[in-house]
């Protein structure tokens, strides 16, 4: 997993890239991170969560398979470009407002699963999969939801309390 580099004769692999700075672990790069940074995270197979909780860009270079669940606790967070794969329990979790994943693929026993904004969250150009729920958003106060140019599969529902919900160019399964 990651990038490897030979410096002086050794190989170092790299997992995570902010600006021009390398980190060798991606616990590294996700706490050094400051609020608008982007975390690029190399090709590569990685496992445990993925903890989101601050507002900055996470976006896979290549083939980035997570092996644990996704977590996004920050406003103002997006997550590019990820292949998240949890199949024991939900794959995903929000609670956060203006939240965008794009371009992702969320596949567990349930997609994203009991997730609350106040704000807007948008899904775009993602596959997610449930066995039970694909996305499941519940609590919610006066949130948002955007689906745009996704493949669902699994029950999709909304708290009562969701303002709005805007799906397009879409498929449920």
């Amino acid at each position: 997993m990651g990038t490897d580099v030979y410096v002086d004769g050794t190989l170092i692999v790299i997992e995570a890239m902010i600006g021009n700075t390398a980190y060798l672990k991606l616990a590294d790069a996700f706490a050094a991170a400051q609020a608008g940074d982007t975390i690029k995270i190399m090709a590569g197979e990685y496992t445990g969560n993925l903890n989101v909780n601050k507002d900055i860009t996470v976006e896979g270079v290549g083939n980035v398979k997570i092996n644990g669940k996704l977590n996004i606790t920050a406003d103002g967070a997006t997550v590019k470009n990820l292949i998240i794969n949890n199949p024991t329990g939900s794959a995903g979790y929000i609670n956060a407002k203006n939240v965008l994943v794009e371009k992702c693929t969320v596949t567990g026993s349930n997609g994203f699963r009991s997730c609350y904004t106040t704000g807007t969250v948008t899904f775009k150009d993602s596959t997610i999969t449930g066995a039970t729920y694909g996305i499941h958003f519940d609590g919610s106060a006066n949130g948002n939801i955007v689906i745009d140019n996704c493949v669902i599969t699994g029950w999709t529902s909304f708290a009562s309390t969701i303002n709005k919900v805007t799906i397009s160019d879409t498929t449920f399964g």
